[in-house]
């Protein structure tokens, strides 16, 4: 038999509202160039009696700010997307602790650029997204299917 949860729950697919894992003061209640903040996503699978390999990944990732950055084990990502790879991983039967929990940082950072230029090009860019886009949500779907031994 195997089993697993996510983030205390059985579904399999959750919307992340980074607004709501802000850990910076925002603009009028919404995302804002200079804020940040970090969700994290919890696999328990105390109760399989058998390995397990799991994927998490994102669907529905629409309307991201441009500049907005994921951040995991100190490496940062353009998408959710592109952290699919190192966020799958197997869980052995055998292990004492089989759970696992990833900490996603996000950042949209104010002012990017290397040059006077650049900097001005990506301050319009976040005044347009900063605008147009009041929330950004996506759905992550962890999956999970029993190894063949």
């Amino acid at each position: 038999m195997w089993s697993f949860t996510v983030n205390s729950q059985k579904e399999e697919k959750q919307k992340i509202n980074l607004f709501q894992s802000n850990n910076e003061n925002s603009n009028e209640s919404r995302l804002a160039p200079g804020t940040s903040g970090n969700f994290q996503i919890f696999i328990d699978a105390t109760e399989t009696q058998v390995d397990i390999k799991y994927n998490i990944s994102s669907i529905e990732e629409n309307n991201k700010p441009h500049n907005l950055k994921f951040i995991f084990q100190e490496k940062e990502y353009e998408t959710f997307k592109q952290m699919e790879e190192v966020l799958s991983g197997t869980i052995s039967a055998d292990e004492e602790k089989r759970t696992r929990t990833f900490q996603i940082n996000w950042e949209w950072k104010y002012e990017t650029g290397k040059t006077e230029e650049e900097i001005i090009k990506n301050d319009l860019i976040d005044t347009e997204d900063m605008n147009n886009i009041r929330k950004y949500n996506f759905i992550v779907c962890v999956s999970g299917e029993q190894i063949k031994l």
